[in-house]
C-alpha cells in the first residue's frame, strides 16, 4: 500500500517504521532536525524485540506526494487544523484516513474537512517517543491499534487496513462501536494524564496512596458520566477495570501530557481535560475534579519551549 503518516513523532514514526519494514511504501510528513535525520540516515526504530533502520521518504509537506491508499493522522491534537492543510491532495476516492490521536473528537474535525466517508476513527495503545532526531523508541508491553467505521459496519476497507497493520507486527482490532472504544481509552488516558501532570509525578508513585487513588477514580467517574450523557454505551465496569489496570499493570506508564509538561512543551490540555470540562457544562453535569486539574494545568498549556 501507499501510506502517508501525517506527524512523524513517537506514534507516527513508530507506525511508519513498522509499515515500511513490512514492505509498504511510506511517506512521513515531518519537520525540523527529525526530518533531516530521517532523510540522511533513515528512520531507526528501537522496540521490545530489537531494532532496525529503514529508508523512508520524509517530507515537510505533501507537495507532489499524490493520492495515497491510506493516511494515518498522528499529529498532536492542537496541530489538527494546521495538518489538515496537508491532507487534501493526498485523498482520493478510495483513500482511508485513520486517526490515531489523543482526545475524543478529532475525527469529527477531520470529517468536517474531508468528509465522513474517508475517516476511520482509531486509537493506539503504545508507549513511544522520539529518542533523538531520526530515532523512535517504543517501550512497554502493549502495542495495539483499534479502528472502525463511524457507522459500525465491518467493511472490506477496514479489513484491508487491519491486514496491513498486522503484517507489520502490530495487533489491530476492528471495532463495531468505535465511539465506545474511543471513550474507553479516553477515560483511561485523560484521567491518567490530568492527575499525573497536575501532581508532576508518575502514577506508580501515586496510586498506592488512597487519596490519589480516590482522585483518579473520581476523575474517571466524571468522564464516564459525560460519555453516558452523550449516549456512549460504555461497559458498566469500565471505571473499575481501568483503575484495576492502573494498579496492576500500568504503574510504569508515563502519560505524554506529563512528559510534555516536564519538557516545557505545549500541552494537549484542551483535548484531554479541557474537553471533559466543556462537554460536562454542555450536558449540565458537574465535573469538579476535572475542572480543578484543568485550572492547575492551564497556566502551563502553552509551554515554555517555543521550538517544540
Amino acid at each position: 500500500m501507499n501510506i502517508a503518516i501525517i506527524g512523524a513523532g513517537g506514534v507516527g514514526g513508530y507506525m511508519g517504521g513498522m509499515l515500511a519494514q513490512a514492505g509498504h511504501r511510506v511517506i512521513l510528513i515531518a519537520r525540523g532536525p527529525h526530518l533531516e535525520a530521517i532523510n540522511r540516515y533513515g528512520l531507526k526504530v528501537i522496540h521490545r524485540k530489537g531494532e532496525f533502520t529503514v529508508s523512508v521518504e520524509a517530507k515537510e509537506n505533501s507537495d507532489g506526494v499524490g493520492v495515497m491508499d491510506l493516511i494515518f493522522f498522528t499529529v498532536k491534537t492542537y496541530d489538527t487544523n494546521l495538518a489538515l492543510k496537508q491532507i487534501g491532495s493526498m485523498v482520493g476516492d478510495q483513500t482511508g484516513v485513520v486517526t490515531l490521536q489523543n482526545g475524543i473528537d478529532n475525527h469529527d474535525i477531520i470529517s468536517k474537512s474531508i468528509g465522513n466517508n474517508f475517516v476511520l476513527p482509531g486509537s493506539i495503545y503504545i508507549e513511544t517517543r522520539i529518542e533523538s532526531p531520526g530515532v523512535i523508541k517504543q517501550s512497554g508491553k502493549v502495542v495495539r491499534v483499534v479502528l472502525g467505521e463511524l457507522d459500525g459496519s465491518i467493511t472490506d476497507r477496514a479489513k484491508n487496513i487491519q491486514m496491513s497493520i498486522e503484517q507489520s507486527g502490530i495487533q489491530c482490532d476492528i471495532s463495531s462501536d468505535i465511539r465506545k472504544s474511543l471513550w474507553t481509552k479516553f477515560l483511561f488516558i485523560a484521567s491518567l494524564a490530568g492527575v499525573t501532570a497536575a501532581c508532576r509525578e508518575r502514577i506508580g508513585k501515586l496510586i498506592d496512596r488512597v487519596e490519589y487513588e480516590q482522585l483518579l477514580f473520581g476523575t474517571m467517574k466524571e468522564i464516564e458520566s459525560v460519555a453516558r450523557a452523550k449516549g456512549v454505551k460504555l461497559d458498566g465496569d469500565v471505571v473499575s477495570k481501568a483503575l484495576d489496570y492502573v494498579k496492576t499493570s500500568a504503574k510504569d506508564i508515563v502519560a505524554s501530557m506529563h512528559v510534555d509538561l516536564e519538557s516545557g512543551r505545549r500541552l494537549e490540555l484542551e483535548s484531554l481535560t479541557g474537553v471533559v470540562v466543556r462537554l460536562a457544562k454542555e450536558k449540565g453535569l458537574d465535573a469538579p475534579l476535572n475542572e480543578l486539574l484543568y485550572l492547575i494545568l492551564k497556566p502551563h498549556a502553552g509551554g515554555i519551549n517555543k521550538n517544540s
